[in-house]
């Protein structure tokens, strides 16, 4: 059993150390890429592709690792010469499943804090806001059924949920900005559900709790959160909203 384990172990620190160049090459790729000064879109969805990737190939290591246990040297057949690698490989993977921990409780501290978010204090909006919401929904072709209220513990706007998205906004927001302004906030959270942000976002949230010895892996993710709402942002801005007003 302590063989089996120790198989199964040195496998999975093979896997994480050729993550390291393979997700590492292709943020190189994308950054790259986004010199040639693309769009926020394409950008974004290039990113969580790369990530998405790099997670893939991170799995398809470890299982070709199990199954041809001669392959685990990989790029890393230098060290293997030395007579350290199996060692690198053991104690790497023993101290990724020691403080996988950490980030595993992160992700659990979340989805907890998103069903508090969707059931505690919550208030009805303005029922021309509702109005507004459905027009713009309908106009932007999006075919779910989306809610808004107003949250008394949240500080900024925010949409949560896939299926059934609810956007909320802070009180205090709705009482220190024009309708104009109100309007535009809406608009910025109908992009992210129109585009499907949220359910990208649950992923790359999944695949950094895995990842999360990956710093190429983490930078994918702040370029995909960048652009992302970059894109959000020009999709309010082709209303002929006033700049400054939603900069602001």
């Amino acid at each position: 059993m302590l063989d089996s384990l120790q198989f199964i172990l040195t496998a999975l620190g093979n896997a994480i150390l050729n993550s390291l160049w393979q997700t590492g090459l292709l943020w190189l790729l994308v950054l790259l890429y986004s010199k040639l000064r693309v769009g926020p879109s394409r950008l974004s969805h290039l990113s969580f592709a790369a990530l998405v990737t790099g997670f893939a190939a991170f799995i398809i290591t470890f299982c070709v690792s199990l199954l041809s246990p001669q392959m685990n040297v990989g790029i890393f057949t230098l060290l293997y010469s030395t007579g350290n690698l199996y060692s690198i490989l053991f104690y790497s993977a023993l101290a990724y499943v020691l403080l996988l921990a950490i980030p595993t409780v992160r992700l659990l501290f979340g989805i907890r804090n998103v069903y508090i978010l969707r059931h505690r204090g919550l208030a009805k909006v303005p029922g021309h806001l509702k109005i507004f919401l459905l027009d713009a929904s309908q106009y932007l072709g999006i075919k779910r059924k989306v809610k808004i209220f107003t949250s008394t513990i949240i500080s900024s706007p925010l949409t949560v949920g896939f299926i059934k998205p609810v956007i909320l906004l802070p009180v205090a927001m709705i009482n220190q900005l024009s309708m104009r302004e109100v309007e535009a906030v809406i608009l910025h959270e109908l992009a992210h559900i129109r585009r499907n942000d949220y359910l990208k976002n649950v992923i790359t949230q999944i695949i950094l709790t895995v990842l999360y010895f990956n710093p190429f892996a983490k930078m994918l993710a702040k370029m995909q959160n960048l652009e992302r709402e970059k894109c959000a942002d020009q999709w309010v801005l082709q209303f002929e909203y006033n700049h400054q007003m939603y900069a602001r």
